[in-house]
């Protein structure tokens, strides 16, 4: 789990990019955040630890305040924030997958110095949604069966060439011709960095569901359309090659059998 204060710091100077950002954010599992604007809309019934707070002006109830740590609430509550129980840890998978629509921002450390702050408009939520799926599912293919995590991701990116065969990385890995699975932007770009470019011209992008096979040879049937919503199972097996995880992208290898 990555401390988001140096990822933060990062992006401030340019050094780091809104990805890194998100998984940062998304996977740290410490935050903490006014008992009351978070026990209702997550269900929680109970935090792990509480502390309170004084202050002098509400928060707005239509945003969501997130602290990274004690010293970022002292500061709030230096400001005038009437913070009341502040309730901890929190996971950022849980946060950020099921945002209220109702919110007119997340606001991650408010009254730090700007380089420690992060806001999260309506327009974004969408982005740390797709953020807290592939963190979650990256987590689950670290788990007992990974052949079980894959099929129930929600979706993946696979590349096609242009006769519509899916990519593959043949000898890869002591598998014979697994397909190249994608569960995260920064995991996608981290993949196309490695193939030479007038290839990675060539690929056409899709996203699908992983409820998939191929054939022992490696190829998928599959429908050929923008978004690939329906691979065809007729096959015995698929090997997989998973790019996951926080950099520099470990991976994962699944065999998937029916």
């Amino acid at each position: 789990m990555t401390d988001p204060l140096p990822v933060l710091a990062a992006f401030s100077r340019q050094e780091a990019d809104l990805d890194a950002v998100f998984r940062t954010l998304v996977s740290f599992d410490d935050w903490l955040a006014p008992a009351a604007h978070v026990q209702d809309r997550y269900a929680i019934a109970k935090f792990g630890a509480l502390a309170w707070y004084g202050g002098r002006a509400p928060i707005p109830g239509n945003e969501l305040w997130l602290f990274t740590d004690p010293t970022a609430v002292d500061r709030a509550e230096a400001a005038g924030a009437a913070l009341g129980a502040v309730g901890s840890p929190l996971s950022g998978t849980t946060l950020f997958a099921a945002l209220d629509p109702g919110l007119a921002a997340v606001r991650v450390n408010p009254f730090s110095p700007p380089e420690l702050t992060w806001n999260v408009p309506p327009e974004g939520f969408r982005m740390a949604e797709v953020w807290a799926a592939a963190v979650s599912a990256e987590r689950a293919l670290e788990g007992d069966d990974p052949r079980a995590a894959f099929r129930r991701l929600p979706e993946v990116v696979v590349y096609l060439h242009p006769t519509g065969k899916v990519v593959t990385l043949p000898a890869v890995g002591g598998l014979a011709n697994p397909v190249c699975v994608l569960t995260a932007p920064d995991c996608e770009r981290a993949f196309l960095a490695r193939v030479p470019p007038a290839v990675a011209a060539t690929f056409h992008r899709g996203v699908t569901a992983p409820r998939v096979s191929c054939t022992a040879r490696g190829r998928w049937r599959h429908h050929r359309r923008a978004r690939l919503g329906g691979l065809t199972p007729p096959a015995r097996w698929v090997a997989i090659r998973v790019f996951a995880g926080e950099p520099p992208f470990p991976t994962r290898f699944v065999t998937a059998r029916p």
